[in-house]
């Protein structure tokens, strides 16, 4: 998985570029965030939804999702769990979902701030 933000139209480029249906013109621009993946066989590109960057950064670096949503609703108040976890689901990206093992459940926020 490699997650990256942009201060340019990254995901916008990429689907201009991977299809025949514009005229090359790129109306809109603006920062993305985008998720490359390749569960299979495919290179998928994806638009992150609003806050998915921080919340992607977070899991990848060990953090429970919890917390991972926490710091993306920090980082970015419109964040909706929903979307984000959707986006997980849809790109292939967990193998497996684990509890925290020996960390009783209300400590596990206390925990990833350590």
């Amino acid at each position: 998985m490699n997650h990256s933000f942009e201060k340019r139209s990254i995901v916008t480029i990429w689907e201009n570029n991977r299809t025949n249906d514009h005229n090359g013109m790129i109306e809109r621009w603006g920062a993305e965030a985008a998720l490359v993946a390749r569960p299979f066989l495919e290179v998928e590109v994806r638009r992150l939804p609003s806050g998915g960057y921080a919340f992607l950064r977070a899991i990848s670096e060990g953090k429970t999702v919890a917390t991972a949503a926490r710091i993306a609703t920090e980082t970015t108040p419109s964040f909706d769990i929903v979307s984000n976890l959707k986006l997980i689901d849809d790109a292939k990206l967990a193998v497996d979902i684990q509890e925290a093992v020996g960390v009783p459940k209300d400590q596990h926020e206390e925990r990833d701030a350590a």
